[in-house]
């Protein structure tokens, strides 16, 4: 089948299980979405995919929003596997970016969330801007660790600064927080796409923070083990000469002190995940001190870097609204201010501010 009738074929199917959602039990649901998938994956391994990318970014404008969900992740997954050229990358862009920017309103949850999957997955710069917009509105609230995920993909120096910025809400809830720490961590990382890395001087307040957030005794464990992994990236000496500044070295003397402490109170501790940020511990010294990572080490690394899409499952004690403020009692920090977003100016806080030193 050519890519036309595996498109029209998939819009059927989209159509059929939304016409029987309430009526098919689980198992039939099950099958249902094999074939689905099965339909998508022959679309993706086509060979003839960038002749006919025409077809699937039809499946975008029609009035169905489960095609236009798998429509948003068959593209993601031929960006993700370099399977489009500079046109046909283009033509994908131009239709999602339109999506988001116009039809967001109306626009259920779950196709919004494929878009911007979609759109973290491209790479490209050019969707920074519209991802910046989505992040603050109050209608992502649900969605905002994967609008937070792409722009660790494609964010540059604004970026880092607005989520920097976001993480100051009142609002927030823990998975908001784990993924603003781990899009910092990409964004400072020699693994990026699009463009060269960025400055470490961009990240000196992103650093404060982790470094609090990393001796606080926040739950879950994930904050603790984002933070590690930002810190590493942001630290990382092993290539030095790709970055066009350099953190001075008694910070770095600084922080890795601060990690050694902590590995040493993890290994006598009794933490369920002990072991765990023990080796991501372990593994961010050896970046700060410049020198090669185990094979081990290179695969913890690159699991956490390779994060495609947030898979968060529930966690201990719910996902629950919390306060940076309330993690970072005991610090010596100056004049922060914390603001409600509800609210039109920002209230003064008594934390005070490590930001502008």
């Amino acid at each position: 089948m050519n890519v036309k009738s595996l498109t029209r074929k998939l819009a059927e199917e989209c159509a059929e299980h939304t016409k029987r959602s309430g009526i098919l039990d689980a198992s039939f649901k099950l099958i249902h979405m094999r074939k689905i998938k099965n339909l998508e994956s022959q679309i993706i391994e086509h060979p003839g995919i960038i002749e006919s990318i025409g077809h699937v970014t039809r499946l975008l404008g029609l009035d169905l929003p489960m095609a236009r969900e798998r429509g948003a992740y068959i593209i993601g997954e031929l960006f993700k596997n370099n399977r489009l050229d500079d046109y046909a990358s283009n033509k994908c862009l131009e239709k999602l970016l339109r999506l988001l920017t116009d039809e967001q309103k109306s626009m259920p949850d779950f196709v919004l969330r494929e878009n911007v999957n979609a759109l973290g997955k491209s790479g490209s710069p050019i969707c920074e801007s519209p991802l910046l917009d989505v992040l603050n509105q109050k209608r992502a609230k649900r969605i905002r660790m994967f609008v937070l995920v792409a722009l660790g993909k494609v964010g540059r120096e604004r970026s880092v600064e607005r989520i920097f910025n976001f993480s100051k809400r009142y609002d927030l809830r823990y998975s908001d927080i784990m993924h603003a720490i781990w899009a910092f961590g990409k964004m400072a990382g020699t693994s990026r796409t699009n463009g060269p890395p960025l400055p470490r001087s961009t990240f000196k307040n992103v650093l404060e923070l982790l470094v609090i957030l990393l001796q606080s005794h926040t739950q879950p464990h994930m904050i603790h083990l984002f933070s590690m992994f930002a810190i590493g990236e942001i630290c990382d000496q092993r290539q030095t000469s790709v970055f066009p500044d350099k953190i001075a070295s008694h910070q770095l003397k600084r922080f890795q002190s601060i990690l050694h402490s902590i590995i040493t109170t993890l290994e006598q501790s009794k933490l369920k995940h002990r072991t765990q940020l023990i080796r991501m511990g372990n593994t961010v010294l050896r970046m700060m001190q410049g020198e090669t990572l185990s094979h081990e080490q290179e695969r913890i690394l690159l699991t956490i870097r390779n994060l495609l899409v947030p898979n968060i499952k529930p966690l201990e004690g719910g996902d629950t609204t919390f306060r940076i403020e309330e993690m970072t009692q005991g610090y010596s920090i100056e004049n922060i201010e914390f603001y409600n977003p509800k609210e039109k100016k920002p209230e003064r806080n008594s934390v005070r501010d490590f930001f502008n030193k």
